[in-house]
């Protein structure tokens, strides 16, 4: 199992995270990457709602909120990379994970939940890290250094500035 996920063997009394937060997968940007916390925290919610008794609304109330909350996260990405080479690609992830989620979501109710919950929590545990380790690492990487050189003066202003 990935250091990143927790594992029931190795919790300890009170320990809830099912994914943590490693400074790995920051992408260099704090917004982002307290936008990608915070998804991280709603992962960890339907982790210990799957551990105790409820009923479906609550969960479904908690993945609707959350499907709405990364879809504002992509959003917010768009704002940043939507202009950068290759971005179309980071977007068909985006619009892919959300179709995967809404199916969950539907699924919710027409399956068991139990069973169901699982398997929402490892498709998003391993989208999330996999897709911010590969695809936002890169394109974030190339927005900061185009950032960084569009901040830089050129030979011109160094010499008359």
């Amino acid at each position: 199992m990935d250091e990143d996920l927790a594992d029931d063997s190795r919790r300890s009394a009170g320990q809830s995270d099912y994914i943590c937060w490693l400074p790995e997968y920051s992408v260099g940007v704090e917004r982002i990457d307290a936008q990608h916390r915070r998804i991280f925290a709603m992962i960890n919610t339907l982790y210990t709602a799957l551990s105790q008794p409820q009923t479906a609304l609550p969960v479904r109330r908690v993945l609707e909120e959350m499907a709405d909350y990364v879809s504002f996260h992509f959003d917010t990405e768009r704002s940043y990379l939507g202009a950068m080479p290759g971005y179309a690609a980071h977007e068909q992830e985006h619009r892919q994970f959300i179709a995967k989620t809404d199916k969950f979501i539907k699924d919710y109710q027409k399956f068991s939940p139990d069973r169901l919950l699982r398997d929402i929590l490892i498709f998003l545990a391993y989208w999330l890290k996999d897709h911010i380790k590969g695809t936002d690492k890169r394109q974030f990487a190339s927005y900061l250094e185009l950032a960084d050189y569009n901040r830089q003066p050129t030979n011109h202003e160094e010499n008359n500035g």
